[in-house]
């Protein structure tokens, strides 16, 4: 269906019925179904992090750049199975979904949007929060935290969208700086190394890259650099 619009679709899913006439509900219905059809299908949702109780979830999709430099991109996020329903006042809520910003020099991040949903599939809406865009309150983000995985994710793939020039290692060189790198095992999994700068190579403790940024931005892309 992606590609159509949803009166489209309606249309031709109903094409078979046209001799008779049905309630406006049941169009209004088939046209919405439609529409959300084509949006699920637009989204790109991947898992950036993942706790004991919760996981989140960013649609790769949505990443934008601002007129200030920020990024902007949805996220989702969900109970596992038989964990407690969180609460905003009084009301209980099992999923969420949010329109975040975030600067990636900064190391800051804000919502502009956010819908509680009382269920784990993102249906039933139980309460919505929304700001204009210049009041977007940014704050730092907390080490070793949900938030700084969430802007790592966003941020990791966006370097890799604009064309990062990879950083080729020089021969008989010696590691002196080291930095994150995101490539495709050879079990065909994406893992994070640390790698030195000069040589390629993976640092004998990851204690090399402690304080840096997660940012797959000096070795872009799954594939690993050729090691000196």
């Amino acid at each position: 269906m992606v590609g159509h619009s949803a009166a489209g679709v309606a249309s031709r899913l109903l094409r078979p019925a046209m001799h008779r006439r049905l309630p406006t509900w049941l169009l209004v219905a088939i046209a919405l179904y439609a529409l959300c059809a084509k949006q699920s299908v637009a989204a790109d949702w991947v898992i950036v992090i993942a706790s004991r109780d919760q996981v989140y979830e960013l649609d790769t999709a949505s990443i934008r750049s601002l007129p200030d430099g920020r990024l902007s991109a949805w996220m989702r996020s969900y109970l596992r199975p038989g964990r407690q329903a969180l609460a905003i006042g009084e009301k209980s809520y099992q999923s969420t979904k949010s329109l975040d910003f975030y600067d990636c020099v900064g190391l800051k991040s804000g919502i502009r949007q956010a819908i509680h949903y009382a269920d784990s599939d993102w249906t039933d809406v139980v309460n919505t929060y929304s700001v204009g865009e210049a009041a977007v309150a940014m704050s730092d983000v907390v080490p070793d935290s949900v938030g700084e995985g969430q802007l790592q994710g966003v941020c990791s793939r966006r370097q890799r969208t604009v064309g990062q020039q990879n950083i080729p290692p020089v021969a008989g060189a010696i590691d002196t700086d080291w930095a994150w790198d995101e490539f495709r095992s050879p079990r065909g999994v994406l893992e994070w190394e640390c790698r030195g700068m000069q040589t390629g190579r993976i640092a004998s403790t990851i204690d090399k890259c402690k304080g840096k940024l997660m940012l797959d931005n000096t070795w872009p892309g799954p594939i690993a650099p050729q090691v000196r």
